[in-house]
């Protein structure tokens, strides 16, 4: 009779499946929004960058439009369902308090603004 070491693969998977979830930029972190849906990045310039998401049979005043710290979450809901959605908005890149929103025709728009970037500022000290 031989003896061998038991693993149970499945605590391996499952870690790296949660590791790959903590990794992945559209899964929310704890506290913030939920399990969601993701967004289509359809422009993407030094200026803005848009997002769309589909929210089919949703009314303007069903959906919310937030950000918390680095995380701007959307969440839409109705009699029917709800939809959460997040993406992730590094500060040091775009200006969060910068963002508009438009729901037409079943399709939430989100265009958010980059930081400018200050050129360096050259000051002249006299000598005396």
């Amino acid at each position: 009779m031989t003896l061998a070491r038991y693993y149970n693969n499945n605590d391996w998977v499952l870690s790296e499946f949660d590791s790959f979830l903590d990794n992945f930029p559209f899964i929310c972190k704890k506290g913030d929004c939920g399990i969601l849906s993701s967004f289509e990045t359809v422009e993407d310039t030094n200026q803005k960058t848009v997002y769309e998401l589909d929210l089919p049979s949703f009314e303007k005043d069903q959906v919310s439009v937030t950000v918390n710290n680095e995380t701007l979450c959307v969440k839409a809901k109705n009699d029917k369902r709800s939809k959460k959605a997040q993406v992730v908005l590094p500060k040091s890149k775009y200006d969060t308090e910068n963002i508009n929103a438009e729901l037409k025709n079943g399709v939430l728009h989100l265009e958010v603004f980059k930081k400018v970037k200050e050129k360096p500022k050259q000051v002249e000290v006299k000598i005396v």
